[in-house]
């Protein structure tokens, strides 16, 4: 039997490497991090899941950007309408833009109904561009669309 190979496109290769090797730390709520220090600790919640990740796509040429909203995240709070602060991101692919979540490994493009979209930034931020091996190489802008 012929085994098949699925290649995935690199947005999705990357949001798998930022789900892998980022750890995800309640304790970091609320704390300021720059993608520099999210990449050397290597640990966060899910806004710096979604930073990283937007970050990695802005250096190979995808426009991506953070959006956030609330997460069901159980039983017991959808029951009780317990909503949790959630981020994820809004990637451009093929002239669409999709949602995509690296904190909870959703990367097919369609968030399932625990998510609740409120909004998303569009601004400008600093970068560093990077490779996986962490290892800064130069600083640019980049301008969210």
């Amino acid at each position: 039997m012929k085994k098949e190979f699925h290649i995935n496109p690199p947005y999705i290769k990357l949001g798998k490497w930022v789900k892998r090797n980022i750890k995800y730390d309640i304790s970091y709520v609320g704390k300021k991090m720059s993608i520099e220090e999210i990449l050397t600790k290597r640990i966060g919640v899910c806004e710096y899941f979604a930073q990283l990740y937007n970050a990695l796509l802005h250096s190979i040429n995808i426009p991506a950007v953070y959006t956030f909203g609330y997460a069901i995240t159980n039983e017991q709070n959808l029951k009780s309408n317990n909503k949790v602060l959630h981020a994820w991101s809004l990637v451009k692919i093929n002239s669409k833009w999709i949602p995509i979540d690296s904190t909870w490994g959703i990367f097919e493009g369609r968030l399932p109904i625990s998510h609740v979209f409120e909004s998303y930034f569009e601004r400008t931020f600093k970068f560093v561009s990077i490779d996986l091996n962490c290892k800064p190489k130069s600083k640019f802008d980049i301008q969210f669309l």
